[in-house]
């Protein structure tokens, strides 16, 4: 894991989860995401400039990251 991932691992479980619920049908979530059309933009597909977005508009442990 990369050192970015490992000072900001909060954010990047987010990122992942993000990433499951809206592009894998095997997750519980999909339903709910995926499959009504919620996707994630293209320069979110990479952990990093997610991350740096993230940070630059306040992330803070314990906020939800939703639609």
């Amino acid at each position: 894991m990369g050192t970015l991932r490992k000072e900001n691992r909060n954010i990047y479980w987010a990122w992942k989860a993000m990433k499951q619920r809206t592009q894998n049908p095997r997750c519980t979530a999909y339903r709910n995401y995926g499959a009504r059309g919620i996707t994630v933009c293209d320069e979110w597909q990479a952990f990093e400039p997610f991350c740096q977005w993230a940070l630059k508009n306040g992330y803070k442990k314990g906020l939800d990251l939703d639609r």
